[in-house]
C-alpha cells in the first residue's frame, strides 16, 4: 500500500480490494464498495466565514476541489438536521458540483429541495423502518434518540428559519436516522455489513449486528436554553456497552469526538482505542488519518 500527500488535508491510499472508508473529520465519513457506489455521510466542509460567529468548523474538512477529485460520491446521506451534520453550504456545493443523490428524513430532503431546487430524481426521503434499495445497496434507516429532533426539531428549525443571523444552525427537523447498510441481496437478516449511528443515544440503538460500526462518540454539551451540561450523544462507556451488547462489530470506527468546541471535554484517542478494543467481541478500532482512503480490515464486501 502506498500513499502520496496531495495537500495538508488530503492523502491518497492505493485502492483496496473490497471496501474502503475515509474520515473527513467530525461525523463526515465516506464509504466505498468495490465495483459499487460511493456514499458520503454528513459532509461538513464549510469554513468559519461561511456562517456567523456561532459556527464551529470541522477540524478535518478537506479542500473542496481535492475532495471532488478523490472522494466524489454517488450518494449523500444526512442523518439529521443539525449544523454539524446538515451543513447547508456544503450541500449547496454537492447540488451544484455533483450528480449525487441525497438521502435523509423528509424534512432534510424538503429543505434541500426548497433552498437549492435539487431535481426530484436526486432526492430520496427515508422513512424509519422502511428499507430502500439503491445503486446496489440495501439501506435500513432506524429512528434514533437525540435532542431537538422529531416534532421538537421541527419547531426549533421553524424558529431558526426566521433568524437570518442564525442561517445554518438548524436547517431541518424530523427524526435522527441511524442506518444499517449492506450490498443489496447479500446481507443476512440479523447482521449487516455497516452500521452508521448518527448522533443517537444508546437507548435508541437496536439489537442488530454489523461488521463495521461507524459510531459518533462525544461528551456533554451546553444546553442553549438551560445553560447546563447535557448528555446528547453516546459517550465512551455507552459505546463500549453498545458494541458488546447490540452491534458486536468486527471493526469499530469512532468519529465526531474530534470536533473541538462542540463537546465540553475532549476524548483522548488512546483512551478510545483501549476502551473499545477491550470489550467483547474485541473489535479492531479504526481511527484513520483525515481524508485518507483505507481498507476496512476483515470485511470481504459480501
Amino acid at each position: 500500500m502506498w500513499k502520496a500527500e496531495i495537500s495538508p488535508h488530503i492523502t491518497v491510499v492505493e485502492e483496496g480490494e473490497h471496501m474502503q472508508v475515509a474520515w473527513h473529520g467530525s461525523a463526515s465519513v465516506s464509504l466505498e464498495w468495490k465495483d459499487g457506489p460511493r456514499l458520503c455521510i454528513d459532509p461538513m466542509f464549510s469554513r468559519a466565514g461561511d456562517y456567523g460567529p456561532w459556527f464551529i468548523p470541522n477540524p478535518g474538512a478537506p479542500n473542496w476541489e481535492d475532495y471532488l477529485r478523490l472522494f466524489r460520491p454517488d450518494l449523500v446521506f444526512v442523518t439529521h438536521g443539525h449544523f454539524d451534520h446538515f451543513d447547508v453550504e456544503t450541500i449547496r456545493r454537492f447540488v451544484n458540483d455533483t450528480q449525487a443523490i441525497f438521502l435523509g428524513n423528509s424534512s432534510v430532503i424538503a429543505t434541500v429541495q426548497r433552498y437549492f431546487h435539487a431535481p426530484a430524481k436526486r432526492l430520496l426521503a427515508l422513512e424509519p423502518g422502511h428499507q430502500v434499495d439503491i445503486m446496489g445497496l440495501a439501506i435500513l434507516p432506524v429512528e434514533g434518540v437525540h435532542w431537538l429532533c422529531g416534532e421538537e426539531g421541527d419547531r426549533a428549525a421553524a424558529k431558526f428559519a426566521s433568524r437570518p443571523d442564525r442561517w445554518g444552525v438548524m436547517p431541518a427537523g424530523g427524526p435522527m436516522l441511524q442506518a444499517f447498510i449492506g450490498p443489496q441481496g447479500s446481507h443476512r437478516p440479523a447482521r449487516w455489513q455497516v452500521y452508521v449511528s448518527g448522533d443517537t443515544m444508546a437507548e435508541g440503538i437496536p439489537h442488530l449486528e454489523a461488521d463495521l460500526a461507524v459510531m459518533n462518540v462525544g461528551t456533554g454539551v451546553t444546553n442553549p436554553i438551560t445553560k447546563e451540561p447535557e448528555k446528547v450523544i453516546i459517550d465512551l462507556d455507552d459505546a463500549a456497552r453498545v458494541i458488546s451488547e447490540k452491534i458486536r462489530p468486527q471493526v469499530v470506527m469512532p468519529v465526531h469526538f474530534d470536533h473541538d468546541g462542540v463537546f465540553l471535554q475532549p476524548l483522548n484517542r488512546g483512551d478510545i482505542q483501549r476502551t473499545l478494543r477491550d470489550v467483547p467481541p474485541h473489535p479492531q478500532v479504526l481511527i484513520p488519518p483525515y481524508n485518507t482512503w483505507v481498507d476496512v480490515p476483515g470485511l470481504t464486501g459480501t
